[in-house]
């Protein structure tokens, strides 16, 4: 989750990840405008104050099921690529 906010909150145009296998993941900004992306934000805090309040013993958990909300947001305003090895 800290690289989705990073991403939306300083409206970047990529962001790429890599695991340590050299698995590539990269999301672009196709329609995050500044106004979504403040209201993302906010989302992104009242879902994580909400989780951490209704699961305190599963915080493993916390950044999964914020991040599975957000996508459903997002997922049509960004491209995301998976490449493979």
């Amino acid at each position: 989750m800290a690289d989705i906010k990073m991403f939306i909150g300083t409206w970047l145009n990529e962001i790429r990840a890599v695991t340590p296998e050299g698995t590539v993941y990269s999301m672009k900004n196709k329609a995050i405008s500044d106004k979504l992306s403040k209201e993302l934000i906010e989302k992104i805090k009242n879902e994580e104050d909400f989780a951490k309040a209704s699961f305190p013993n599963a915080t493993d958990f916390i950044d999964a099921y914020v991040f599975r909300i957000v996508w459903d947001d997002i997922k049509n305003l960004v491209d995301y690529v998976h490449y493979a090895d």
